[in-house]
């Protein structure tokens, strides 16, 4: 008999979150939509051995802090500075140097799960990070400023832990952090379930394969499904194996067996001793497959001798009683002998609110069966049909609305066990909490909180149904949404009147055309018709294009934000017959390009597509607003992108093919507003220099830099450039190059002759072709404080020699610099825009950049984070006065360390690895998902050597690389707003020119601070619009 659900239908339809949501920098607590399994609650609530009581478990005692008179009771201080603050505050300071913790005794049950909640903040600090957890599990967080955000977190206690400390403290911090309101409760993993197959987090089956990826930056940290012993420490995301501590994991799935295996254990920290990793079939008897005594991955595959085995248990121990060393990264490969459906596992943690457990309740299992084809989250509880046992469940939504209440589950039988489910129907983002009461005879037992988060991303609440064509369900949505292949579509409200757009002259708007087929199904064709506008005018189908959206499985997310999921990213043209699997989205990328010259008013055409035994016509409407988007930027930017890599990809040899494929991807800049850091990569001046003239001097060639500078401008519209410099020096904090020329050191009067010649050069003969207020000059990166004399040294010599060339450095200002930088270029989450308004007093700019970092909760360049990050960035950017923007690359496809024999494909994996900084040969370490890719390759040039041929197709965009247009667009729509305001303003009443003067302001539904920004697109087409309206009366003013 089928599990009997409950369900709170209709309860949703009118609620919303709002278009202003608080970013947090807690881990997103709770994965799902796949598949795990049953779990006994006895692992969770131990007993006694008598079997009628539950252990006697001593959490943090006072965790609002506020038992005690001159102190907390229950805490103390483990030196260093800290205090009490207004009777409900722990507070530690730090000097950046160190750490210090309050300090507070617990016991707990050994191989137990828990989850701990904490709320934290900092108060002016900088540096470091916050600690929190157990001493042998630590967390570091970083906290927001001035207001508090929550952090929670679950994981493992080691085998051999009972009494132990609890910390919240501070570790390299300058300044002060504050905490609130702890908890430390006890937690039941539920894992996903589908028949007989148990999968947890970071678990997954793709056919015949199974791949377990020990995520250890979730939620989860160091707990795993598949863990069965552990008693080395714990650090925030890697093992910390001293001594001949251990971990143990054992693989197993039923009704199969591995008959081949592969492992990858990554060593990020070693000090001494070696790490044995060691197999075996039974748990007992082990085999040691390897060893690793050094930085890198130890990469094995498992002896043909122990397979196939049903059964496989995988230990990682210290080789020595001295060993010292970290792991970050476990990774476990097996194929099976026989084929399994594709399924990703996911673990929740359900909470012990209130209550415990006898015996009794060891036969009780808790699974989560998935997300079910209409939105709703379903679990199941079983257990022997011979218990005495009742259940009762209530859920709240994320904003404490009951939509269950107190419901009794009736029980069905299935193989001798009482089967029940119940069903939570969410589409809007946020941590439902599902409450189940366990009662016997009447009596409560216990109470189990199941926070279930729905994450951002797996979000249903948005989009337009359009129609049902065949077996394909037809919706659309705005473009700055990353839709979840198994998001259901939205209902059929009626009425829809197709796909609506508003743009300026000289925009670009994109849109995305979902389609969802019950059955699989394959799109033949996509056609596209003209625009029919006023006046007879028309827009040409020439300028619509179609892509594909390509969904990249993210196996390791970013941070907290992200989720082990299919992302989608890429834009490649759509390659037919695309196919089309049932229950999954396939959304295309429509994008509008408005000719300069097209007429202001309403415009229509229609998209029709063709299916295998199936066709749609889908209406299009454009309101083409009364302006243009000015032709060039008044935004600055500054891009890395590296020709030669492309050139490797598109396995181009000649200098007619480089050159092609440089235009292809030059063009995809200059359709995005962006400027390259160097546009002229084939054709750069070229510099000789003759030491043994008198004095000695500099040879410039500029004749061929000319011709390609011209045409970058002309044809590309780029506005910035960064000034090619022989004999600077420079580096980064990790390392730098000491300046020379011709073989002489900076000290040498024949180097300052040359070097003096060289840049006055420069400076004059950019002057006199009128690119001088173009070019800056970036010779150092992110300078430690250790750097700064060697910057100021470079950043005087280029002041004494060309005081016209612009002196970028990516730093924030600091007093030892003042005087040395003319333009600013601080991470964005250590821009302080009160001493930058002071700096602009004395002429100095301001950009600011992202990169690896920051992470969340900022906004990030991350495939896993929502696309209106980079748009709301741009935004923020306005907001701070802030003149340009820097990313260090675009095309960052592969890294030579962690591909060190040959090259990744950025379609296969998203994540980028770290390459330089001396990262040995081999080693994965993570930047992020998408950092510094914005553009891919054509996908039939995905890795080198792909075809034997040129390759001279132009890159794929990515959702990514299209929300930067759209947030300089934005940023563009706002200086021509205060530019007309300028110029015309004093021809409106004081009432309206007030009114336009705000929208020039940003408003806190868009984004309120660095971190409190929307996810959702609703404020900003609603500002838009409204700044439109704006520009259109200021222009009808002209005269």
């Amino acid at each position: 008999m089928a599990p009997q659900f409950l369900r709170a239908d209709n309860v949703f339809g009118s609620q919303s979150l709002g278009p202003e949501l608080r970013v947090k920098e807690a881990l997103t607590p709770f994965r799902h939509g796949s598949w795990v399994a049953v779990i006994l609650l006895a692992m969770l609530f131990p007993v006694s051995a008598a079997g009628n009581e539950a252990v006697e478990l001593s959490l943090p005692p006072n965790g609002d802090f506020r038992a005690g008179e001159a102190e907390p009771v229950g805490w103390r201080l483990s030196g260093g500075s800290g205090r009490r603050v207004e009777k409900d505050i722990l507070e530690v300071t730090g000097d950046g140097r160190g750490s210090n913790a309050w300090t507070a005794q617990v016991v707990l049950q050994p191989g137990a799960r828990y989850v701990m909640t904490v709320k934290g903040r900092r108060l002016g600090a900088s540096g470091g990070c916050a600690i929190m957890g157990l001493a042998e599990v630590n967390h570091d967080w970083t906290f927001p400023d001035t207001e508090w955000g929550e952090f929670q977190a679950a994981f493992r206690v080691p085998d051999q832990v009972t009494t132990t400390q609890f910390r919240l403290g501070q570790w390299e911090v300058r300044g002060t952090i504050q905490y609130d309101a702890v908890q430390l409760r006890p937690a039941l993993p539920i894992y996903s379930k589908h028949g007989a197959i148990t999968l947890g987090r970071g678990e997954r089956i793709e056919n015949r394969h199974y791949l377990f990826n020990a995520l250890f930056n979730q939620y989860g940290s160091n707990d795993h499904q598949v863990l069965e012993r552990a008693t080395a420490g714990f650090n925030t995301s890697r093992w910390v194996i001293s001594g001949q501590n251990e971990v143990i994991y054992h693989f197993n799935l039923p009704g199969c067996q591995f008959v081949r295996g592969r492992l990858v254990v990554n060593i990020n920290y070693y000090t001494r001793g070696a790490l044995s990793v060691a197999i075996s079939r039974n748990g007992k008897a082990w085999t040691e497959i390897a060893r690793g005594d050094k930085l890198g991955a130890v990469e094995v595959s498992l002896p043909g001798e122990l397979l196939p085995a049903a059964d496989l248990w995988l230990r990682l121990r210290g080789a020595t009683s001295d060993t010292s060393l970290q792991v970050d990264s476990i990774i476990f490969e097996g194929e099976l002998d026989k084929e399994l459906p594709s399924v990703t596992g996911q673990t929740i943690y359900g909470i012990l609110s209130e209550g415990s457990l006898p015996a009794g309740a060891s036969s009780l299992g808790l699974s989560y069966l998935g997300l079910s084809e209409n939105g709703q989250h379903l679990f199941e509880i079983s257990s022997p049909s011979e218990s005495s046992y009742d259940f009762r469940v209530s859920v709240n939504a994320p904003d404490g609305t009951a939509i269950l209440q107190d419901q009794v589950l009736e029980p069905g039988r299935v193989s001798g066990s009482h089967t029940l489910g119940f069903a939570i129907p969410v589409t809007t983002p946020g941590v439902y909490r599902a409450f189940l009461t366990i009662q016997q005879h009447g009596r409560a037992l216990g109470v189990l909180e199941i926070p279930l988060a729905v994450h951002e991303y797996h979000r249903a609440d948005y989009g337009n149904y359009l129609a049902k064509a065949g077996p394909v369900v037809l919706w659309w949505c705005e473009a700055d949404w990353k839709i979840a292949r198994k998001r259901p579509a939205p209902k059929d409200a009626g009425g829809s009147s197709g796909i609506t757009v508003m743009a300026a002259k000289g925009d670009h708007e994109s849109v995305q055309l979902v389609l969802r087929p019950e059955d699989g199904t394959t799109l033949e064709r996509v056609e596209v018709s003209n625009l029919q506008g006023p006046k007879g005018y028309s827009i040409d189908a020439g300028n619509v294009t179609v892509h594909r959206v390509f969904y990249h499985f993210v196996h390791t997310p970013t941070d907290q934000t992200g989720v082990v999921d299919w992302w989608p990213d890429a834009l490649p043209p759509i390659q037919y017959p695309l196919s089309l699997s049932a229950g999954m989205n396939q959304p295309l990328w429509v994008t509008i390009r408005v000719p300069r010259n097209a007429e202001a008013g309403e415009y229509h055409g229609e998209i029709r597509l063709t299916g295998t035994g199936w066709q749609a016509v889908v209406p299009l409407q454009l309101k083409v607003w009364n302006f243009a988007l000015p032709e060039r930027n008044h935004l600055e930017t500054a891009f890395g992108f590296d020709c030669w890599q492309a050139f490797r990809y598109h396995n181009v040899q000649s200098e007619e093919d480089r050159r092609r494929v440089l235009d292809l991807y030059f063009q995809s800049f200059a359709d995005h507003r962006i400027s390259p850091y160097n546009p002229t990569p084939l054709d750069p001046y070229r510099v000789t220099f003759d030491p043994k003239a008198e004095p000695p001097r500099a040879v410039i060639d500029f004749s061929r830099f000319d011709n390609a500078m011209e045409e970058a401008i002309r044809r590309y519209h780029f506005t910035n450039f960064m000034v090619q410099i022989q004999g600077m020096g420079g580096g980064t904090f990790h390392s730098r190059v000491e300046p020379s020329l011709a073989g002489f050191a900076e000290s040498t009067p024949q180097y300052q002759a040359l070097f003096s010649s060289q840049v006055r050069q420069i400076e004059e003969h950019l002057r006199e072709k009128g690119w001088l207020h173009m070019a800056y000059v970036y010779w150092f990166d992110e300078p430690e404080p250790k750097d700064y004399e060697f910057v100021k040294a470079g950043m005087a010599r280029l002041k004494k020699y060309a005081p016209g060339l612009a002196r970028m450095l990516t730093e924030e200002p600091v007093e030892p610099l003042y005087g040395y930088v003319d333009i600013w270029c601080p991470i964005s989450p250590n821009y302080d825009h009160k001493v930058a308004e002071e700096r602009r007093q004395l002429g100095e700019r301001f950009w600011w950049y992202i990169c690896t970092g920051p992470k969340a909760p900022y906004c990030t360049l991350f495939i896993d984070h929502p696309a209106t990050e980079l748009r709301v960035w741009l935004w923020q950017t306005w907001q701070r006065r802030i003149s340009g923007i820097l990313v260090w690359a675009t095309n960052y496809w592969t890294s030579s360390a962690a591909f060190p024999d040959g090259f990744q494909d950025p379609y296969d994996d998203p994540m980028s690895y770290v390459s330089g900084y001396s990262t040995p040969k081999g080693v994965k370490r993570h930047w992020g998902n998408g950092d510094g890719r914005f553009i891919y390759p054509p996908p039939e040039a995905s890795v080198p050597g792909k075809t034997d041929h040129p390759v001279l197709s132009p890159p794929a965009s990515s959702i990514r690389w299209e929300m930067l247009r759209e947030g300089i667009e934005d940023y563009e729509m706002l200086w021509l707003l205060a530019d007309l305001l300028t110029r015309y303003g004093n021809q409106l009443s004081p009432e309206e020119r007030d009114n336009f003067a705000q929208l020039l302001e940003v408003p806190p539904q868009i984004t309120r601070d660095m971190t409190t920004f929307t996810r959702t697109p609703d404020p900003i087409y609603q500002r838009r619009a409204q700044i439109a309206a704006a520009i259109e009366r200021l222009m009808s003013l002209q005269k």
